[in-house]
């Protein structure tokens, strides 16, 4: 069904062969407000276009890692009479190859020149404009991908395990087969307005409710894959994952608000296309081996996907419009699922042997979401632009511990059961942009700066919460905190009318209760070259006081990354 739809989109693709294909930024959306139907005469009714890029980047050890790459660390621990660790540093150990023993890791690394990603995509972009109210529209990707060593211990096999070494070569190819090559219908809707104040938009789509940048408080509609590169270092464009919806916007022209209505059936996506790709189970972009003593060799790991089921349906509301020339607002609610992380349910042992997991079972629980946003323009002479988001969700979940589990009520033979927990979460996002001249720096263009923060707080978590419900599944040291705070800073200008255009963005995880902090930065240069061509250098540097905290997950991936891109 789905090598289907892909294949009718590609031939709708060139089918339009006969229209003038135009070149656009590599950074535009494609995406059209509502009402924009409008045919210009100096536009074809089709069109075609689309880009073709090649990226590559290496793991190269900078200023936080001292120019010298982290180095993997692991020590054999035990357990005294009062259950406290015991941690030999006189008996290293790998925690992967040595799963029948307790082996906790106190540090992780990659090598330094080793290939971070290699990967290069053709997008081709067709639209049809029947007349002033209808259009049809598709967008079709391809990718390639190189195998990569970092690759190595992917963790989601659908084969049983293997040998330490035959499991290294298998775990590559099933990366770059699953996760990297893809062959993807991106877009594919009908857009019509049939009435002046009724928009409708049909088919596989990208909706975006966020105003906070990099902070997806309301942006919860698509799911994200981020597994082949860092989703703070890609765009949100080419990171969310499109799903089949249709959405209908009611238009208020009145009072200058309107209404946005969106129903996600999931009947037509594939199951992992419902949430987001787990960064848990590749490894190259991938969170690193759980820092949890186990004695366990698991399997199978089952993702129960939702989909498929009229229960599964998801949808929801918004409500948005102006209250002053100056002042717009936003109101949602979204029924959804936790896209993000999967929550274990419970596992499966072998008989007789405890020390070998049959499966584990994850699940991804309903979630609601409801918020709002405020964007304020400051007009001269400040010249600022002002947003709030915020996000309340009553029901969010926490996996519990991994060394915390029981037996079956159902009394399912050798089958035991984790822990789970909903909790409320309150987040909010204040971003503040401003266009400023630095004379000095740039003499004949602004330079955009923008500060961001974010809050994230959970009202009802004790103290004994925080030592039982965690972050991430299975990273019993990575717990709950009440508070989560993390500021942006980023500033960009161009030079040269737009030949070259540099950018720096730093990201800061304020200290937890245990004085844990985090963050990074990254710079990158792009080059325009004429109408069609585009060059990207960036350097990105992560540290983290804690490596299995936060952004200190990813301290070892500092990166050197270079892209370049033909328009047509």
């Amino acid at each position: 069904m789905y090598k289907l739809k892909a294949i009718l989109a590609f031939t709708f693709v060139f089918l339009l062969g006969e229209g003038i294909a135009l070149a656009q930024d590599e950074d535009e959306s494609g995406s059209m407000d509502e009402g924009d139907f409008g045919t210009n005469a100096e536009e074809p009714p089709i069109s075609v276009s689309g880009y073709f890029r090649a990226q590559a980047g290496l793991f190269t050890p900078l200023i936080s890692d001292g120019f010298k790459p982290q180095k993997d660390k692991a020590y054999r621990v035990t357990r005294d009479m009062y259950d406290a660790l015991i941690v030999d540093k006189e008996s290293s150990c790998d925690p992967i190859q040595i799963t029948n023993q307790s082996c906790k890791p106190f540090n992780h690394g990659n090598d330094a020149g080793a290939l971070s990603m290699a990967r290069s995509v053709i997008l081709l972009e067709g639209e049809w404009r029947a007349n002033e109210k209808t259009r049809l529209r598709a967008i079709l990707r391809g990718v390639r991908s190189l195998k990569l060593n970092e690759d190595e211990w992917a963790a989601s096999l659908p084969k049983p395990a293997l040998n330490p070494e035959a499991r290294r070569g298998y775990a590559e190819d099933w990366a770059q087969a699953n996760v990297y090559n893809e062959f993807d219908l991106r877009e594919f809707f009908l857009d019509t307005m049939p009435f002046e104040w009724l928009s409708l938009r049909v088919g596989r789509q990208q909706i975006s409710w966020g105003e906070a940048g990099q902070y997806r408080l309301l942006d919860v509609i698509n799911p994200l894959n981020e597994a082949w590169h860092a989703g703070v270092l890609e765009s949100f464009e080419d990171t969310r994952i499109p799903l089949w919806m249709a959405r209908a916007t009611i238009d208020f022209s009145s009072i200058d608000q309107s209404l946005e209505l969106i129903w996600a059936p999931l009947f037509l996506d594939r199951p992992e296309d419902t949430v987001s790709t787990s960064l848990g189970w590749v490894g190259a972009w991938g969170i690193p081996v759980t820092n949890t003593p186990t004695s366990y060799t698991t399997d199978e790991r089952v993702f129960r996907f939702p989909g498929g089921r009229p229960k599964d349906m998801r949808g929801g509301a918004r409500w948005k419009g102006d209250l002053s020339s100056n002042l717009s607002f936003s109101l949602a609610y979204f029924y959804t699922h936790q896209i993000s992380p999967p929550i274990p349910m419970f596992y499966d042992q072998y008989p007789g042997d405890p020390n070998h997991l049959k499966r584990a079972v994850l699940e991804f629980p309903r979630q609601h979401v409801v918020g709002f946003s405020l964007e304020y323009v400051l007009e001269s002479p400040i010249g600022l632009v002002a947003r709030l988001e915020a996000a309340y969700e009553p029901d969010r979940s926490f996996p519990g511990r991994s060394d915390k589990f029981y037996e079956d009520p159902k009394k399912v033979p050798n089958r035991f059961v984790f822990e789970a927990e909903k909790k409320q979460a309150v987040s909010y996002a204040v971003v503040l942009q401003r266009p400023t001249m630095i004379r000095f720096l740039n003499p004949t263009q602004n330079f955009i700066l923008i500060a961001q923060f974010m809050h994230t707080y959970l009202p009802n978590l004790s103290k004994k919460d925080k030592e039982r419900w965690l972050n991430i599944p299975a990273f019993n040291d990575n717990t709950l905190e009440s508070h989560e705070m993390r500021a942006v800073i980023a500033i960009t200008t161009n030079y040269m009318n737009g030949f070259i255009a540099p950018k720096l963005v730093g990201v800061y995880s304020l200290p937890d209760s245990e004085g844990d902090m985090g963050g990074l930065y990254t710079f990158d240069v792009t080059f325009r070259f004429g109408e069609y061509w585009r060059m990207k250098v960036a350097v990105t540097d992560f540290f983290g006081s804690d490596p299995y905290k936060g952004i200190g997950l990813f301290r070892d991936k500092d990166e050197v990354n270079l892209s370049l891109t033909c328009l047509f």
